[in-house]
């Protein structure tokens, strides 16, 4: 598995790197206000669902687009006195089939990736579930802040579809990591640490 060091920017060298690690499956860390650990949801294993709750210690998520929750079936909850850049979750879902207690790492990632197929049908996932999807648009201004979006720009500039899993990152007194607290955790444990705005303004192709 390729892994890839910390360093303070994301050079056009390294790109290809962090986008071949992605596509291999490999975690990273997105240094957005809130910071998160990203894998592709598709393909994901228990390994990964496993790294994120011990190390980034947040709610493990789907990020998905607007069209691939009306796809899978899953609405939006509906949101009151929220703050505009809040994050916006759709009702939890569980694979259809092949899950036990749903909360283990296995049965985790059985879910995301049932829910990350290229179709999914009816019978396919079930609400509500242990994966909580949450709303990004990668094509919006949002994706130089908001770590949903960014995350899902990140993942289709890498050629990866199917959204991404995500991770907030909580810093030892269970409060949001900040971004230097984020970068040593990333660093720690020898993943790529990218910043919103180092590939914002990249062509998706």
């Amino acid at each position: 598995m390729v892994m890839i060091h910390h360093s303070d920017t994301l050079c056009e060298d390294r790109w290809p790197e962090l986008a071949a690690a992605l596509r291999n499956g490999t975690c990273a860390v997105l240094l957005a206000p809130q910071p998160v650990m990203m894998a592709p949801a598709r393909g994901i294993v228990a390994a990964t669902i496993n790294l994120m709750v011990r190390e980034a210690r947040g709610l493990v998520c789907h990020a998905m687009t607007a069209a691939r929750m009306l796809e899978a079936g899953l609405p939006l909850i509906p949101s009151t006195g929220q703050q505009p850049d809040a994050w916006r979750f759709a009702v939890s879902y569980e694979a259809g089939s092949g899950c036990s207690t749903g909360i283990s790492a296995e049965d985790r990632a059985r879910t995301m990736n049932a829910g990350a197929a290229e179709r999914v049908w009816p019978g396919d996932i079930a609400t509500p579930g242990h994966i909580m999807p949450v709303l990004g648009d990668p094509d919006g201004p949002s994706a130089m802040t908001h770590a949903p979006s960014a995350a899902l720009r990140i993942m289709r500039l890498a050629g990866v579809s199917g959204g991404a899993a995500i991770c907030t990152i909580l810093d030892a007194d269970g409060a949001v990591a900040d971004i230097g607290t984020a970068a040593a955790l990333a660093s720690r444990l020898g993943l790529c640490a990218v910043r919103p705005d180092e590939v914002s303004s990249m062509d998706p192709g």
